[in-house]
């Protein structure tokens, strides 16, 4: 599980250079766990009984991936796919216009943009 949240993290990497045109591709941190801490890169989330500390240093495009690292570390792929299923506004009940423009939205993020990102998933 871990490995495919890298791999869409790794994927989402990617960003062109202002000017440059050219592709590049920034370094993941390794997720390791340091007693009640997960540790990525320059960020922790510590687990201090019914308090979760998270402390995350660098750019922001560093801060995310340390962020989704950790999140990804903390729980099973289950239980992130419910709280993900939970708070998407296109798996909630919808009318009138509304319905019809989230129609709209999720037939073309499964018959656009789904497939596009999924050929540039790198292969494992």
């Amino acid at each position: 599980m871990l490995v495919s949240m890298s791999i869409l993290v790794l994927s989402l990497s990617m960003f062109v250079h202002a000017g440059q045109g050219i592709p590049a591709v920034r370094a993941i941190p390794t997720v390791t766990r340091d007693g009640s801490r997960i540790v990525a890169g320059q960020g922790y989330l510590e687990d201090l009984g019914d308090i979760k500390f998270a402390h995350f240093k660098g750019t922001p495009w560093e801060i995310g991936v340390q962020h989704g690292l950790v999140i990804a570390a903390t729980g099973k792929a289950s239980d992130l796919r419910e709280l993900a299923r939970r708070f998407d506004p296109s798996a909630q009940a919808h009318r009138g216009w509304d319905a019809v423009e989230w129609a709209f939205k999720d037939f073309y993020m499964n018959h656009k943009l789904y497939p596009t990102i999924l050929r540039n998933i790198p292969a494992e």
